[in-house]
């Protein structure tokens, strides 16, 4: 039985004066969301680049689990939360 491709969902760019937003994601935008089963076939896509879990966004932000309508990052031992818009 054939595997489906995992669906990309847009989102709309987080604004960096919500104030809802975490500082520490001011001026990320998570584009798309690939959720699987397969921790292996996860992916998000934030300014243009493509990360999977484990790989580290602009040098600060650890990319911890990719979830269905979001992704755990963490920075310094703090973890964050960038959900996906509904």
């Amino acid at each position: 039985m054939a595997q489906q491709a995992p669906e990309l969902t847009p989102t709309p760019p987080l604004k960096s004066d919500d104030p809802t937003t975490a500082p520490e994601l001011a001026g990320l935008r998570l584009e798309a969301l690939a959720y699987s089963d397969l921790p292996e076939k996860r992916m998000i896509f934030v300014n243009g680049h493509k990360y999977v879990e484990g790989d580290v966004i602009e040098g600060r932000l650890r990319v911890e689990e990719i979830q269905e309508d979001g992704v755990a990052l963490s920075e310094e031992g703090r973890r964050i939360t960038l959900r996906m818009a509904r």
